[in-house]
């Protein structure tokens, strides 16, 4: 691999660290309304009866509410296993034909990702700091600034996470 590659892998890697870190690098979870709700079609009521709009409305939050944690826990997840330097852990999170997509590069498929992961993993970088996370319409985002063995910065990075069914299908990253 070439250098420049390894570089560009690590700055898009998934990072190791508390998704939605708080103070003590804690996961912070925002939820609204009864998680256990879902929002069926059915509950869309006229406008003539704006009280049960706006509990429909309320429901509505709450079952987007808990879609948005249940991805959020999947993604803390492929973290969690990165830094414990679980690579198996880690790469279960991913659906067999997850894409993961820069500006240099397009991965397609567990396998490729496995691949090309393996080595960055191997190699024992990076070692990211979070500096924001939180939600983006139905993603996950994390920004990080990577570190190189050593302790050097190799770059601050973007990344969005689509899940479903429980595994992480699409990553978009790119460096800032």
């Amino acid at each position: 691999m070439r250098p420049t590659l390894v570089a560009f892998v690590c700055a898009c890697v998934i990072a190791p660290a508390p998704l939605l870190a708080g103070p003590d690098q804690s996961v912070v979870s925002t939820q609204a309304g009864e998680l256990g709700e879902t929002y069926r079609p059915a509950d869309i009521i006229a406008p003539e009866d704006p009280a049960k709009a706006a509990e429909a409305a309320t429901r509505a939050k709450a079952a987007n509410s808990a879609a948005m944690n249940a991805a959020a826990t999947i993604v803390q997840a492929s973290l969690d296993a990165w830094r414990a330097r679980n690579f198996e852990g880690w790469i279960a999170k991913f659906a067999p034909d997850v894409q993961v997509i820069t500006s240099q590069m397009r991965i397609i498929g567990r396998k490729e990702l496995r691949a090309i992961y393996r080595v960055v993993f191997d190699a024992g970088f990076p070692e990211p700091k979070i500096l924001k996370s939180g939600w983006t319409g139905e993603r996950v985002f994390v920004v990080q600034e990577e570190f190189l063995p050593g302790g050097h910065s190799a770059s601050i990075t973007y990344s969005e996470y689509e899940v479903t069914d429980g595994l992480i299908t699409m990553v978009y990253g790119q460096q800032m």
